[in-house]
């Protein structure tokens, strides 16, 4: 029986939570699909799971490479997949049983399927589904809605892989790969996608489950290099997307302008060298800040000792 799906599932060190996640994907109600599990050098007991796991379902396929980051373990699973449609599945998170076979609906017709998902700790496992539908979206509108430049949140899919299907056609013929950045390296992917397709079609069913793990909090522990390389994708994405929708880069320079401001305050906190395109971005991305980083800058051009000590004290107290 061929594969029409390859699920792509990079892992590292999830021992406390892979073996949920390979199981939401073997209950699939739809059934001819592969799944390729990249272990990137785990130091736990995870191997010993995944190979455990594979010998019970002959569609998982475990493989082991030495630790590389998730860029490199997505790219080589995407060197490995058979399947015509690729996903992309995180090892600490859940999907409805109907994941996949809602996104291969969706997708029918065009050449991009997205779904709504919900945010789940890990004492919150619950995934509501929703009636089946789908509408068509632009690609404009599938930018805008990637990088949060709509009014209403709601509408917002983000700029993640695993509430998308893909086509793995467009993926080879745009030769489109993960780079190595520290953020956004998601977000990059999905815009030179998007980048080469005209519409994509939409389902409002939730179908994914993100996983916010109590000791992995995304939000925390960013350091100033962690931060450089944000800005980095992110002036990618902005070169990808004004590339084909030159008409948005007013509002990607405001995103931009959000992420060059938390260089500038990390890089105080850290005490730092300031890039200068640190300072250039935020000066031509000003209309769009939010209102607390438009008062931060205007109190660094004003008197930056004064603001490196009142940026000091409030991170101390964070």
């Amino acid at each position: 029986m061929r594969n029409e799906i390859s699920v792509i599932m990079p892992t590292y060190n999830s021992e406390k939570w892979i073996a949920r996640s390979v199981e939401c994907i073997i209950r699939q109600s739809y059934k001819k699909f592969e799944l390729i599990i990249v272990d990137d050098g785990s130091t736990d007991t995870t191997q010993n799971i995944c190979l455990a796991l594979q010998a019970s379902d002959n569609r998982i396929h475990y493989f082991r490479t030495t630790n590389s980051g998730a860029a490199s373990a997505r790219n080589f699973g995407l060197e490995h997949a058979t399947g015509e449609y690729i996903c992309f599945v995180d090892a600490d998170d859940v999907v409805s049983e109907h994941y996949l076979e809602y996104l291969l609906k969706t997708i029918e017709g065009t050449d991009l399927a997205i779904c709504n998902f919900s945010i789940a700790d890990n004492q919150n496992e619950s995934l509501f589904v929703g009636e089946f539908t789908r509408h068509c979206e632009p690609q404009l509108d599938v930018f805008k809605e990637m990088l949060r430049l709509v009014d209403n949140p709601q509408q917002s899919c983000e700029g993640y892989l695993w509430n998308k299907m893909f086509k793995r056609r467009i993926i080879d013929l745009g030769q489109i790969r993960f780079k190595q950045f520290r953020m956004w390296e998601d977000m990059l992917f999905c815009c030179e996608y998007v980048g080469l397709i005209r519409e994509s079609m939409r389902t409002r069913a939730t179908l994914y489950s993100y996983t916010i793990n109590n000791s992995d909090s995304v939000s925390s522990g960013l350091t100033n290099v962690d931060y450089r390389s944000w800005l980095d994708a992110a002036q990618c994405v902005r070169t990808e997307v004004i590339s084909v929708q030159p008409e948005v880069s007013g509002a990607l320079d405001g995103v931009i302008a959000n992420i060059a401001m938390m260089c500038l305050i990390s890089a105080i906190v850290e005490n730092t060298e300031i890039e200068s395109r640190t300072l250039i971005l935020i000066k031509n991305g000003f209309g769009g800040l939010r209102r607390q980083y438009k008062l931060y800058y205007f109190l660094y051009r004003l008197n930056r000792s004064v603001f490196t000590k009142i940026i000091q004290i409030f991170e101390k107290e964070k």
